[in-house]
């Protein structure tokens, strides 16, 4: 909501990488949620957002290039401007990412390569699939309840209860 902090992956949801036209649900236009979040890409795929994954794996391949290679150019794009502020060895790609990356190889290469600030650097960062897969944003739901639950003041409390 407004006010509350964003985490590392919804700010960079919110960057604009996306169409400059269209106003994201947090207000502001243009963010890359706007072509790369669940709902865009649903509306587009004409299907409900919560099949989402599923339709990105499977259906893909038979709705036509325009979709994948529009979503894969999008991510490259935005991957290239992150690699430039932040210049990574390795990128990580969770959620809808791997999908969107697989079925539009050619575009997102050519899209992280175009982007890429050649004084920074010559070559792109290695780009791999995380390897929890769907497994992931529960993982992460866990740490982060783990990292808060451990806190020496968590503990504090917890040890002063018994």
């Amino acid at each position: 909501g407004a006010g509350t902090p964003a985490g590392p992956a919804e700010a960079a949801g919110a960057l604009p990488l996306g169409d400059p036209g269209v106003r994201c649900r947090c207000g502001a236009y243009g963010c890359w949620d706007t072509v790369l979040g669940a709902a865009p890409l649903a509306r587009r795929l004409g299907i409900d957002d919560r099949d989402l994954l599923a339709a990105v794996r499977d259906r893909w391949p038979h709705v036509g290039g325009d979709l994948a290679d529009d979503a894969a150019t999008t991510l490259g794009r935005g991957l290239a401007a992150l690699t430039t502020l932040l210049d990574p060895d390795t990128i990580t790609l969770a959620g809808l990412g791997p999908a969107i990356r697989a079925h539009g190889k050619a575009a997102f290469a050519a899209a992280l390569d175009r982007g890429l600030m050649r004084g920074r650097r010559a070559d792109p960062p290695r780009v791999l699939d995380g390897a929890l897969a769907d497994d992931a944003p529960l993982v992460g739901a866990i740490e982060l309840a783990l990292d808060r639950a451990t806190t020496p003041e968590a503990l504090a409390a917890w040890a002063s209860r018994r």
